[in-house]
C-alpha cells in the first residue's frame, strides 16, 4: 500500500490520493492547539476559542489593509471511523473467517 520506498507521502494531496480508491471515510475535527478539547458537538462546535486555555482556534494573517482577517483552523485531528473499517475487513468471506 505505500510507495516503493516504503515510506510515507510528503503531502497531503498524495496522501488524500491512496486513502481515496481504498473507501475509507475521513472525518476532519478541528482541535485546540493545545489538546484541550476538540470542536465538535453541540457544545464546542461554534466556538472560536477554547474554554479552558482560551487559545484561538483559527490562524490569524494580516490582509492587505492592514487588519486582521481569520485563516485556516490552527490543528485539524483526521478520524478515520471504525465501523466501515471493520466492515470493509468482513466483505470478503476468506478474510472474515481468518478474523473469527
Amino acid at each position: 500500500m505505500l510507495p516503493a520506498q516504503n515510506e510515507l507521502l510528503e503531502k497531503t494531496y498524495q496522501a488524500k490520493q491512496m486513502i481515496c480508491p481504498i473507501g475509507l471515510e475521513v472525518e476532519k475535527i478541528h482541535a485546540c492547539s493545545n489538546d484541550c478539547i476538540l470542536y465538535r458537538g453541540e457544545k464546542y462546535k461554534n466556538l472560536d476559542k477554547c474554554p479552558q486555555c482560551k487559545a484561538l482556534r483559527y490562524k490569524e494573517g494580516p490582509s492587505n489593509d492592514g487588519t486582521k482577517t481569520r485563516g485556516g483552523p490552527v490543528k485539524v485531528v483526521w478520524y478515520f471511523p471504525i465501523a466501515p473499517r471493520v466492515h470493509r475487513l468482513f466483505t470478503c468471506a476468506k478474510t472474515a473467517k481468518l478474523l473469527r
